[in-house]
């Protein structure tokens, strides 16, 4: 394998573990002490989970066809009417 192709496969993951470093830093910054330790956490969490799910998804085409179809299943699932 060429360097250039295992950088490649890696950029999305790269880009993605970056911003959501910044994501959550910029949070941590905004973010007031007056939260409880536990609850700036989970926010600090969310905040990582879904930032690096969206940059690293939508920078591999797999990955962006992949949460494109999980995010159409979780709308259609409220609508979709028990039998």
């Amino acid at each position: 394998m060429r360097w250039h192709d295992f950088f490649r496969v890696l950029l999305p993951s790269i880009t993605g573990c970056l911003m959501m470093s910044a994501a959550v830093l910029v949070l941590k910054a905004i973010m007031s002490a007056h939260y409880s330790m536990g609850l700036r956490l989970a926010l600090f969490v969310l905040a990582g989970a879904i930032t690096y799910v969206l940059v690293a998804g939508g920078l591999s085409y797999s990955r962006r066809h992949a949460l494109k179809k999980a995010i159409s299943l979780l709308r259609n699932r409220g609508s979709a009417v028990p039998a």
